[in-house]
């Protein structure tokens, strides 16, 4: 795998008790490009309980047919824009 680059939009419905958040659900999808030129589709769901980090867990299917799965990892106080998207793993499932 190689850099991915792309927009994703999110579906979040959040929770709130006494006016406090207390876990949000978030379900993204989108495109993302590769560096060789390969087009991706990304979706993931995550549901969020600590509200200051996430590891969400993805799915990229490639147009040729390749199928990423995955998961990465996310500190909303350290990267509010998320610019930093940190990788624990992937995996190319076999056509």
């Amino acid at each position: 795998m190689d850099y991915i680059s792309g927009t994703a939009t999110a579906h979040v419905v959040e929770h709130y008790t006494d006016g406090e958040l207390v876990w949000l659900k978030m379900h993204s999808y989108g495109e993302v490009t590769s560096e060789s030129g390969q087009v991706f589709t990304l979706h993931n769901d995550q549901t969020k309980e600590d509200l200051t980090e996430v590891t969400w867990h993805f799915n990229l299917d490639g147009e040729d047919g390749t199928h990423y799965i995955g998961s990465f990892y996310w500190n909303f106080i350290e990267d509010p824009d998320m610019e930093n998207l940190i990788v624990n793993q992937s995996v190319c499932i076999e056509n």
